[in-house]
């Protein structure tokens, strides 16, 4: 139900032109790896091979929309797994040559050998709420968006999402989308110069996967040590079980709010001083001045860089007033 509002927010977000991009620096090699992670457990459990090529050749810093992008992929890529019963899916990225010595044209490709899908219905497919072929003895999960919104977000992005498939061989969906190179200066500033102390132990609290799958590998990446929670009780529960340095924690979360889980923290916890950081999608200051009081040792707007993330975990867990 949260895949599916999400996803009905989004085309929604769309057509009133109301989507905002994200124009920042990023390896594609990350976001390879993230829709990797997102979609080899599906192809596993239905013993098919997944490949993903030519994305190590990309090795430039670029600018744009990654979490559209994550998005995207991961929607064509689970729509072939869903749709193959045996053999293969590949998802294949190769460069093309521009004018603009700081722009470059990538083309993402995701073929399968599934059941394909017939002549009539390739004019609609990526209309909302159409599947390729609804029958029974196909495990189907979806309700016909994925495809939709990869295609809108496909054109808010500057490309075009197309098509070509024959039933009872496959299906290949391709996209070309344009990028700019990061300036030297601009990589070096999104760099993670701030560190933390290696083997710091983290609990992430959030309801939203991205974000926890973002946060993860971010941390993990820079010496922590994970967990994640999507909920308060799940929260609760490692609280009681694991020991950790510092906790970040989403204050709306599906059961109880993340002012809730703090209450909790500070009455019942073992390690009732633990510092807690609070996690908003809210902007204003009256938001931040409530998390301070309530006994929060932070509070941090999301989406966050990284330095600032960093910084406000060091200041917490040296017990420091957070700024």
């Amino acid at each position: 139900m949260s895949r599916l509002m999400g996803n009905v927010l989004d085309i929604a977000k769309i057509e009133s032109n109301s989507l905002e991009l994200q124009q920042e620096p990023f390896q594609l090699s990350i976001v390879m790896r993230q829709v990797h992670d997102l979609t080899n457990n599906q192809a596993q459990k239905k013993g098919l091979s997944l490949a993903f090529i030519g994305h190590d050749a990309i090795t430039e810093t670029l600018l744009g929309d990654r979490l559209r992008l994550t998005q995207i992929l991961t929607n064509l890529l689970q729509n072939a797994l869903r749709y193959t019963v045996e053999g293969s899916v590949t998802c294949t990225v190769q460069r093309h040559v521009t004018t603009e010595p700081r722009q470059l044209r990538l083309s993402f490709s995701v073929r399968d050998t599934g059941i394909g899908i017939a002549a009539e219905k390739l004019s609609t497919i990526f209309d909302e709420f159409t599947q390729a072929k609804p029958t029974s003895n196909l495990s189907q999960d979806g309700i016909g968006l994925g495809l939709a919104i990869s295609s809108r977000l496909v054109t808010c992005l500057g490309g075009t999402l197309a098509v070509e498939s024959t039933v009872g061989q496959g299906s290949h969906f391709f996209f070309t989308l344009p990028f700019y190179i990061a300036h030297t200066e601009a990589s070096a500033a999104h760099q993670p110069l701030c560190q933390l102390p290696q083997g710091i132990r983290i609990l992430l609290v959030d309801d939203e996967f991205m974000n926890r799958l973002l946060g993860y590998e971010l941390l993990s990446s820079q010496g922590g040590k994970v967990e994640v929670a999507a909920d308060g009780q799940s929260a609760l529960l490692y609280l009681q079980q694991h020991a950790f340095d510092v906790v970040l924690l989403d204050i709306n979360l599906p059961d109880m709010s993340g002012f809730d889980v703090l209450q909790w923290i500070r009455q019942h916890s073992p390690n009732a001083n633990i510092p807690v950081i609070a996690l908003t999608a809210h902007t204003n200051a009256e938001v931040g001045q409530q998390c301070l009081a309530a006994g929060m040792n932070g509070f941090l707007h999301k989406p966050s860089d990284w330095q600032r993330l960093c910084q406000i975990i060091l200041k917490a867990v040296n017990r420091e007033d957070a700024v």
